[in-house]
């Protein structure tokens, strides 16, 4: 069974270690976010695009799935 950092942090530590925690999760939450790119609305052809794309995905799911079937 592999061993985790915990197993490793001796019992005298252990406290230091979970306010180490505690600090790098208040940090992470008080962190600036960067802010949101605004985007304009799909143009038909953008949507066409993309509907070729999922389509094209698809039928090669399905060509693989046939092809594992018939093989």
């Amino acid at each position: 069974m592999s061993k985790s950092l915990i197993d490793f942090i001796l019992p005298e530590d252990y406290d230091r270690y979970n306010e180490l925690l505690s600090m790098a999760e208040e940090a992470k939450a008080n962190a600036p976010k960067a802010p949101r790119a605004k985007r304009a609305p799909m143009t038909v052809e953008q949507k066409k695009k993309m509907a070729e794309g999922r389509l094209a995905k698809a039928q090669a799911a399905l060509d693989a799935l046939l092809a594992s079937q018939n093989g």
